[in-house]
C-alpha cells in the first residue's frame, strides 16, 4: 500500500505555466504528474533512524516517499548540504525560512539553561537523555544554575527529580521559556537538517549551544550567536557560557543578525526563485 500517493487524487493543479511546488517530501504526489514539479527536502528519514538507532516502518515509508520525489522532480531543493548530498540526484541547498521576531528578548543575567521541543521526535528524546546525564556535571561547575525542559509529550515522572531541572511543560508560546532562558542547551544527535528550535533561539537573540548536527542548514558564519561543541566537550562549553554574562549578550546578537541576514523570509525566498529560474527559466 502506497497511502501517501492518495494525495495525487485531490484533484489539484497548479495554473498554467505555474510551477508545482510541494514544500514536503510526502506532499510530492499531488504535483507529481505536472511537468515543473519541485520538492523540498527538509530531512532524511533514514539519517534520523540511524541517529537513534532504531528503524520504524513509517521511517522506511518515508524513505521510499523520498526516492520517489527524488528520482521524479524536476528540481530538488535540500535545507541543508548534507541533505543534498544524501539525495539520488542533484539538488540546489536553499536556506529554510524563519520569520523572526520583531525584537530580540532581554538577556537574562541569571544561569539559566533551556531545551524546549517536541518530546514524541525520537532524536529530541535522545538529546534529552543525554542532556539530564551531563546536568550534574554543569551545576557542578556553575552551582545554582537551573535547566527548565518545556515542550509537549512530557511528563514530569518521566524526568525524575534532578537538582536543578524544572520541568515546564507544554506553553501556549514558546517566548513564554526563552524569556526565562541566558541560554538554549541541545545536545543534539547526528539527526539531519535544519533544527527549528535552534533558529528559533538565536531568532530571539539568546545563544545555543550544541552539536555539529544543531547547526546543520544555518546558513552564516557558524561561530555567530552559537557554541558547537560534542558530547565530550559539552558540559565545559554549557558551564562556560553560563558563567559569562556579556559573553551570552555578544553571542545573542550575533545569533540574531545571521537570522535576519540568512532566514528571513524575504532572503529565502529570493533564494528559491533564483533557483526556480535556474531550472525553469525566467
Amino acid at each position: 500500500m502506497q497511502p501517501r500517493f492518495e494525495q495525487a487524487y485531490m484533484g489539484w493543479e497548479p495554473a498554467p505555466g505555474a510551477l508545482a511546488v510541494a514544500d514536503h517530501v510526502p506532499s510530492f504526489p499531488a504535483v507529481a504528474r505536472f511537468p515543473r514539479r519541485v520538492v523540498t527536502v527538509h530531512f532524511r528519514a533514514l539519517a534520523d533512524a540511524w541517529a537513534v538507532k532504531r528503524l520504524a516502518p513509517g521511517d522506511v515509508q518515508t524513505a521510499r516517499c523520498e526516492h520517489r520525489a527524488g528520482r521524479r522532480a524536476r528540481l530538488v531543493l535540500a535545507y541543508s548540504r548534507r541533505v543534498a548530498e544524501r539525495l539520488r540526484q542533484p539538488a540546489t541547498v536553499v536556506p529554510i525560512g524563519y520569520p523572526a521576531p520583531t525584537a530580540r528578548l532581554d538577556p537574562v543575567e541569571a544561569p539559566v539553561a533551556a531545551l524546549m521541543a517536541d518530546w514524541s521526535w525520537r532524536p529530541n528524546r535522545l538529546s534529552l537523555t543525554w542532556l539530564l546525564d551531563m546536568w550534574p556535571a554543569v551545576r557542578d561547575k556553575v552551582p545554582g544554575s537551573t535547566l527548565l525542559i518545556a515542550g509537549r509529550h512530557l511528563d514530569r515522572s518521566e524526568v525524575g527529580v534532578v537538582p536543578g531541572v524544572e520541568v515546564v511543560g507544554a506553553v501556549s508560546t514558546s517566548s513564554e521559556v526563552l524569556a526565562r532562558a541566558a541560554v538554549v542547551v541541545f545536545p543534539c544527535p547526528s539527526s539531519s537538517g535544519p533544527k527549528i528550535k535552534v533558529i528559533e533561539a538565536l531568532s530571539y537573540g539568546i545563544p545555543v549551544v550544541t552539536t555539529p548536527a544543531g547547526v546543520e542548514g544555518i546558513f552564516g558564519a557558524p561561530d555567530a550567536g552559537t557554541v558547537v561543541a560534542d558530547r565530550h566537550h559539552f558540559v565545559p562549553a554549557v558551564a562556560s557560557l553560563l558563567a559569562e554574562p556579556e559573553r551570552r549578550a555578544e553571542l545573542g546578537s550575533a545569533g540574531r543578525e545571521r537570522i535576519l541576514h540568512h532566514h528571513a523570509p524575504l532572503v529565502t525566498a529570493s533564494a528559491r526563485l533564483e533557483a526556480f529560474t535556474q531550472a525553469f527559466g525566467a
